[in-house]
């Protein structure tokens, strides 16, 4: 390949490499929305991360706030919940 040649865009699946030129209508369909996809994944990973680093801090911080205010609670009552049937 001479030095004013561009390589060939390609894409790797499982190992093995495919020139974008040959993929037909429908494969070069399929490539254009997955690399439209690939963006917003990134962007639900990171949302995602956030939430999860969220919740974490929110257990932490319940967490913390039970054992202050409640201290070592040796007996737990019992509430038991009853729902009245209406006739």
């Amino acid at each position: 390949m001479s030095e004013n040649q561009e390589p060939k865009p390609t894409l790797t699946i499982n190992g093995k490499e495919y020139y974008e030129a040959d993929l037909n209508k429908n494969e070069a369909r399929m490539l254009s929305m997955l690399k439209a996809l690939q963006p917003e994944i990134e962007s639900l990973d990171m949302q995602l991360g956030t939430r999860l680093d969220h919740k974490d801090r929110l257990i932490a911080s319940l967490e913390s706030s039970l054992e202050t205010s409640q201290g070592d609670v040796e007996e737990v009552e019992e509430i038991e919940v009853v729902e009245e049937t209406k006739q």
